[in-house]
């Protein structure tokens, strides 16, 4: 299990570019209330809730990381730019409940919605094979 989904993509829907931020921008430890070893890498980060346009899962986006996570490097930069609309300016997610790669129950919001894009391709692929078959 890991912190961070590694995407600015929605991992419930799959869709590209819909995970936009919808609250004020935080330090890490005005959200969440841990304490301990892993705790202390994160005080001080700056997140925001977000959520998917699409289909409403709620997620937590990482908008600037914090001077304690080590496993960064200190040089690093987020992946984003003042250029871009103020919701979208984050570099990763978590899931906002477990602040993590897994979901709480609380965070799927809609059952997963067929993603249109897959649906295309798969059809694509069934009509290849049908055709490469000579039906």
């Amino acid at each position: 299990m890991s912190k961070n989904i590694g995407s600015k993509d929605c991992r419930n829907c799959g869709l590209v570019d819909t995970v936009v931020i919808i609250g004020a921008q935080m330090a890490w430890e005005q959200y969440y209330a841990w304490e301990g070893e892993a705790a202390k890498h994160f005080r001080g980060m700056q997140i925001a809730q977000a959520e998917c346009q699409y289909c409403q899962t709620r997620y937590m986006a990482w908008v600037w990381p914090s001077a304690n996570m080590v496993w960064e490097r200190p040089t690093f930069k987020p992946e984003w730019s003042m250029d871009d609309p103020p919701e979208k300016r984050f570099y990763d997610l978590s899931y906002r409940s477990t602040f993590n790669d897994e979901p709480g129950p609380s965070d799927i919001r809609r059952k997963q919605p067929p993603n249109p894009v897959k649906l295309l391709n798969i059809m694509a692929e069934i009509k290849t094979l049908l055709e490469s078959a000579g039906i």
